[in-house]
């Protein structure tokens, strides 16, 4: 996806073959962890108790829109990935 965003259009194909894209971001919180809830003409505004009583999700695509991962999770398990393959190489 970054070398997509990056050149805008690839001229090689992809190694594993598949053009992935972000599909819509869902967020979540348990009903027990709201601290506030504000309606208004502009919308609606949730306040949670925390920070962790929200899930955030951000699904990743292939071209027949079938969910392959996720973002956040991917986000949050790269560097420890590269710092293992690094580790490996020295």
């Amino acid at each position: 996806m970054a070398n997509t965003l990056k050149h805008l259009e690839l001229r090689r194909k992809t190694h594993s073959g598949i053009v992935p894209h972000l599909g819509r971001p869902a967020y979540s919180i348990d009903g027990r962890r709201l601290k506030s809830l504000q309606f208004s003409a502009e919308g609606m505004v949730i306040e949670p108790d925390s920070p962790e009583a929200v899930e955030v999700s951000y699904p990743i695509l292939n071209p027949a829109d079938q969910v392959v991962g996720d973002a956040i999770a991917l986000l949050g398990t790269a560097p420890s990935y590269w710092e293992q393959e690094l580790a490996a190489l020295r």
